[in-house]
């Protein structure tokens, strides 16, 4: 059994220069894992559809110049497709997210019946025509979006935070504009993309959404002709294989799907409170590095949103927009206040009625210029101030998603980044608890030296760890759940960088049993030789089976040794390849097993003819093998059976194996013969 996981982590410092993950293209950094950047999208005119005609289509679109093209340009799945829909005169039908109740609900039945549409048609039924925004690309900053019946919510939230002004970018990302009702533009195709487990990728979805009577099911704008919302909605639902998948989850998985950022979340109030006292200071690092930053109040126990008597809405996504501290003059003296502006939304007059609100009569005590000169402004409708007191004593959650160097907004601090792969394997790297003290060495492990400091002075390098389950969402249908997983962090010597904990191959050579010299010895092993080998004083795997099983029946838990690990034995020490050993070679391989069968019994500590995979990698340094993860963890599906152990049979079965793959090795290496280094040679050989 095993399940993958990705672990990131960003901290603050400088950067001084780019890292080999990174090119740079005219002094400016490109990644990998953007969407890609070639030529501009190529458009083909077609001819408008009858049906859509019937009903109409918006009014040409302006489309965007370089601060949407840099993020959308190549070529793309999506462009093939809506050239030949558009060639044929057909309306694209996704082959992969079909229009059935399967790509609903995958645990139960759907207790009304639902009708795909398209836009055109629900808009029709308003007598309107359909659009992607309704008016211009800024009407989704307004984000007059709602739920729907799906229990998404923590999707919603996170559209929220990615529709606020100051991350229209960010916006534009995962809603490319080039897309419409247009002619020459609409061929039922849409796309849209997500930043998933360590790269962007492009989901592409038809426009046939789910209805009743008429009115979209799920996630839909106030307008009932604009279509954004649901679209984004049915591609990420598509990204996790059914609208089902997305019932229920954290905003900061959205935001990092949405971004790429690595987002961090803390509980405000209640038993289960968990902030910091630093949160004051953790906010102001992450506004100046354009986090985006949300925060929510729970719903009541009947589950119904309402708009409490001070004006704030719970079950309700806000968004943090600043933050500020200043000194009031008072008849005592000073009196400092931190001042934190939250943005709802819905841009509606439904706004904070407390201390600072728009109205309060805390604003008569700074005039007006100064405000301004503060930074204590209200730049749009939706927006408010609170004291920072008042915002830790009404809201429940905080998310914080921290924005990754590639990001395409501007700035003036960054966090640096690294990204790990990794699995939990039963019976090599699952080692579990800390409590497990045997096992839990054996967990994936990372390493991070944190040598630059903030640059606000307060004299520690923040880090934030982001661990992510792959693929949990999607498995949902399959009726498997998230395991619950965590990580340790260790104060440790000093280390030279991010990195994966791990070594790399190498044998070393261990002293054999040594006797004296004593002539009736060696004489005694010379008869037991003759008797094992015969008149052609020649031993054969055949022969040294017999031998070997002959000689360990007395063992407690004995287990006969197999053809296979004794032709292994033969094939290591004949030079020849005559199959069979001589003397020499027959002594120095019944010491090297004698050895070897030591080692075996010091880690089968229980006494029960097996010892645990975890003790695999200690018992193969006992015998001189220093062996890294990955050939570690072919080692293991090798040579172990379906309870993680390993028998004695397949203990030397393994150390010969590993003995002849090095000695192969390094006589190749030093006749030219092979490019590979070690442990990828272990791998392909064990795997092959």
């Amino acid at each position: 059994m095993a399940f993958a996981s990705s672990s990131r982590a960003v901290y603050s410092r400088p950067i001084k220069k780019f890292d080999n993950s990174k090119v740079l293209v005219d002094d400016k950094p490109t990644y990998a894992n953007e969407p890609p950047k070639n030529l501009p999208h190529q458009y083909q005119n077609g001819s408008p559809f009858d049906k859509v005609n019937k009903v109409g289509v918006s009014r040409p679109f302006n489309r965007e110049t370089e601060t949407h093209s840099k993020h959308h340009r190549g070529k793309s799945n999506f462009d093939n497709i809506r050239s030949e829909c558009l060639r044929r005169r057909i309306l694209y039908e996704d082959p992969d997210f079909p229009a059935k109740d399967s790509s609903i609900y995958y645990s139960r039945t759907l207790p009304y019946r639902i009708e795909w549409k398209r836009p055109y048609e629900i808009s029709a039924t308003y007598r309107l025509k359909p659009n992607f925004f309704v008016d211009t690309l800024d009407s989704a900053s307004r984000f007059d979006v709602n739920q729907g019946e799906l229990g998404d919510c923590w999707v919603l939230s996170a559209i929220a935070c990615l529709t606020s002004p100051d991350h229209r970018e960010l916006f534009r990302r995962v809603v490319p504009a080039d897309q419409g009702f247009q002619d020459g533009w609409y061929a039922g195709i849409f796309r849209f993309n997500f930043w998933h487990f360590g790269k962007w990728v492009e989901v592409v979805v038809d426009d046939r959404l789910p209805t009743y009577r008429d009115q979209l099911v799920f996630i839909h704008s106030n307008q009932s002709n604009e279509f954004w919302a649901a679209l984004l909605e049915k591609a990420y639902a598509k990204l996790y294989g059914s609208y089902e998948a997305l019932k229920s989850g954290n905003v900061g998985d959205a935001l990092s799907d949405f971004t790429g950022g690595v987002s961090e979340y803390y509980t405000l109030r209640g038993q289960k409170a968990n902030y910091p006292k630093a949160l004051v200071n953790i906010l102001f690092k992450a506004l100046d590095r354009q986090s985006l930053i949300g925060c929510g109040i729970n719903l009541p126990p009947d589950g119904r949103s309402q708009t409490m008597p001070d004006g704030l809405v719970t079950g309700h996504a806000y968004s943090v927009t600043d933050l500020r501290e200043i000194l009031l003059m008072s008849d005592s003296g000073e009196i400092p206040i931190t001042l934190i502006r939250v943005r709802n939304p819905w841009g509606y007059k439904i706004e904070w009625r407390g201390r600072w609100g728009e109205k309060s009569r805390e604003w008569n005590s700074i005039p007006e210029i100064e405000r301004e000169k503060m930074g204590l402004i209200f730049r749009d409708e939706g927006e408010f101030w609170m004291e920072f007191g008042d915002f830790l004593q009404k809201y429940d959650t905080l998310e914080i998603c921290n924005l990754t160097p590639d990001a395409p907004v501007e700035m003036p601090k960054q966090w640096h980044t690294a990204e790990f792969h990794h699995r939990w394997v039963r019976g090599f790297s699952a080692g579990g608890r800390p409590s497990n003290q045997d096992t839990h060495w054996s967990n994936p492990q990372f390493s991070v030296t944190l040598s630059d400091r903030d640059e606000d002075g307060d004299n520690v390098c923040s880090l934030v760890i982001q661990l992510m389950q792959k693929d949990g969402r999607k498995l949902k249908q399959f009726g498997k759940k998230n395991q619950h997983i965590g990580f340790f962090v260790y104060q440790t010597v000093y280390l030279c960088t991010f990195r994966d904990v791990d070594e790399i191959p190498e044998k070393s050579d261990t002293p054999l049993p040594q006797h004296p010299p004593d002539k009736e010895r060696e004489e005694q092993f010379k008869r037991f030789f003759y008797a094992v080998s015969g008149e052609d004083m020649e031993v054969t795997p055949y022969e040294l089976q017999q031998t070997l099983n002959e000689a360990s029946r007395k063992d407690q838990h004995h287990r006969n040794t197999s053809i296979d690990t004794c032709k292994k034995f033969v094939s290591l020490l004949d030079t020849e390849l005559l199959g069979k050993i001589g003397y020499t070679e027959f002594l120095y391989l019944w010491n090297l097993l004698k050895s070897w069968k030591r080692i075996y019994f010091q880690y089968d500590t229980d006494n029960i003819g097996s010892f645990s995979c975890f003790e695999l990698r200690r018992a193969l340094g006992a015998a001189g093998f220093t062996i890294n993860n990955s050939s570690m963890q072919a080692l293991v599906f090798k040579y172990s059976n379906e309870k993680c152990h390993i028998d004695f049979d397949g203990f030397l079965s393994c150390l010969s194996k590993l003995t002849k793959l090095f000695n192969d090795f390094n006589n190749m290496k030093q006749n030219g013969q092979i490019t590979l280094c070690i442990d990828q040679f272990i791998q392909k050989s064990f795997l092959s």
